[in-house]
């Protein structure tokens, strides 16, 4: 795996510190912090993170762990399926 790539995955683990427990953010960044690996700009964008998410807002304000109803789009899917069911079918115009 090239350098390029495990930022990249140090990056989608950054951004799905929303979806985890609460508990485990703090655990879970300074291990992504630690593996990312003297990058300047990765450790420019950690600041920028650490500063904004994690010290200036409550934690609980940003996390949807305890309040994940839906994570897929099936629901919107679901209500598109039933609002065709109610349209009228091969419109022409």
């Amino acid at each position: 795996m090239g350098n390029d790539d495990k930022l990249y995955a140090l990056y989608k683990c950054l951004t799905n510190l929303p979806f985890i427990n609460s508990e485990y953010i703090f655990e879970l960044f300074n291990f992504i912090k630690s593996k990312s690996e003297n990058n300047e700009h990765f450790k420019d964008y950690l600041k920028y993170f650490k500063d904004n998410y994690l010290i200036k807002y409550d934690v609980g304000e940003w996390n949807y762990y305890d309040n994940i109803e839906n994570t897929t789009n099936n629901c919107c899917e679901s209500y598109h399926n039933k609002l065709n069911n109610y349209l009228i079918k091969n419109l022409l115009f």
